[in-house]
């Protein structure tokens, strides 16, 4: 649909159950059974969405029990990591995934399968930090977490990405990781150039320059050229 950003692509069947995560820290769950096959649809057409609420990603509900955990980061610097199978629940009015104070908002969703995976976590003045996910005690779906980043006042996260731990390594002397950033607001190139959106690729970028002795092998982001994309891995 015209002016739509992208949020993230599914691969699933048409039988499917997705989760919508949104900046309110709320889950909310549809069916892709009730949709008509061909049809475009708005997410808004599909959840009951509060006011100023935002997805931030979708995940195929039938993949949880490929992951251990989902990782969630709220945008005062509080972590928290919670076992999949509390998230296997049907919620099309939305239920909580993470307690929020009421000044607060999630920033980040993250599927996690192995405990080595670490967190990036990067805030508004420009501070960050690796947060080792075996560092995190496996907590309820309903609490708050713990501060992964100290800030002051004034500062927030502005940017979050989980750095996988490849299970299967190519080499035995290799390891490899993946590195994604996801939750941007993205935009149009044309439109919203001045609004000062970050954009993926450049963050990961960034991120890529300050890690000594790697090899990269592909980088993937946006759907267009003309796009500020909002996910790159």
């Amino acid at each position: 649909p015209k002016n739509a950003n992208l949020i993230n692509t599914l691969y699933t069947t048409n039988l499917g159950v997705v989760a919508a995560f949104t900046n309110a820290g709320r889950m909310y769950n549809f069916s892709l059974a009730d949709l008509d096959y061909g049809k475009d649809y708005s997410i808004y057409e599909l959840i009951m969405l509060q006011d100023n609420e935002k997805v931030l990603l979708l995940i195929d509900t039938t993949s949880f029990n490929s992951y251990h955990n989902l990782v969630t980061i709220s945008k005062k610097g509080y972590i928290k990591k919670t076992a999949t199978r509390e998230y296997n629940i049907r919620a099309k009015k939305g239920t909580a995934v993470m307690k929020l104070d009421t000044d607060d908002q999630l920033v980040g969703v993250y599927l996690s399968m192995n405990d080595e995976d670490k967190i990036f976590i990067a805030s508004s003045s420009g501070n960050y930090n690796f947060y080792e996910l075996n560092e995190l005690s496996t907590t309820g779906r309903l609490t708050k977490g713990v501060k992964a980043i100290k800030l002051t006042s004034e500062e927030y996260i502005r940017a979050a990405t989980l750095v996988k731990k490849d299970i299967e390594m190519v080499k035995s002397d290799v390891t490899s990781y993946q590195l994604s950033i996801s939750g941007l607001l993205g935009g149009h190139s044309g439109t919203d150039i001045n609004h000062k959106r970050g954009n993926a690729i450049k963050i990961l970028a960034d991120i890529l320059k300050e890690v000594d002795d790697i090899e990269i092998v592909n980088i993937t982001g946006g759907s267009k050229v003309n796009v500020i994309p909002s996910r790159a891995k």
